[in-house]
């Protein structure tokens, strides 16, 4: 399967091709990677990639599916997540220059449920800044844009530009009172909150 067809399946058709084992979870990520690689400079989505760090869950889940070892429900799944969930050992903002240099040292409980779950975390997604500031689009951050062709800047919403696009194929977004996972894919009407 071409690099282009792997960042156009949903979230459950990919989970379900890995354990099937009809699709590698490194060709996954390498193909959500290269389409980050090509659109993130323009979009400005992603604020942390974790290229390294995904490429090496993919091959541990690779490993154990080669072992025959159960996996999870969103086996090989890429997954961004916002900005404002806190990640054990990856930068966290919260969209704030003021917290640039936040690194967590452990994982919001909705990150690790979905890690638990198998999901292989590519990156932080980017947010608006902190509205009191208004730091977004000023003072060090880059611009959100929402999709490949637009030039609007929206305001603020990394998951939906990176989901729209296909370069993702989970997000999660803003935490509801359930804390809920949102998982997206390029068609809106198979957007799943």
């Amino acid at each position: 399967m071409s690099s282009p067809s792997l960042t156009m399946l949903t979230a459950f058709e990919l989970a379900r091709r890995v354990r099937a084992r009809e699709i590698s979870p490194v060709a996954i990520v390498e193909a959500h990677l290269d389409a980050i690689a090509r659109h993130n400079p323009r979009l400005n989505a992603v604020v942390t990639l974790t290229a390294e760090r995904a490429l090496d869950q993919a091959r541990a889940l690779e490993r154990r599916l080669d072992n025959g070892e159960p996996v999870g429900q969103l086996a090989g799944v890429p997954l961004g997540v916002k900005d404002i969930h806190v990640t054990k050992g990856v930068r966290t903002s919260f969209g704030s220059t003021l917290m640039k240099d936040h690194v967590p040292d452990s994982d919001a409980l909705i990150v690790a449920r979905c890690l638990a779950a198998d999901a292989i975390m590519i990156g932080k997604n980017q947010r608006a800044g902190i509205r009191v500031w208004r730091e977004h689009g000023r003072r060090g951050l880059r611009r959100l844009r929402l999709g490949v062709d637009c030039d609007d800047d929206d305001g603020g919403s990394g998951s939906y530009a990176l989901c729209a696009g296909s370069f993702e194929s989970a997000a999660l977004n803003q935490p509801t009172i359930h804390e809920s996972i949102s998982l997206a894919t390029i068609r809106a009407d198979e957007m799943i909150d």
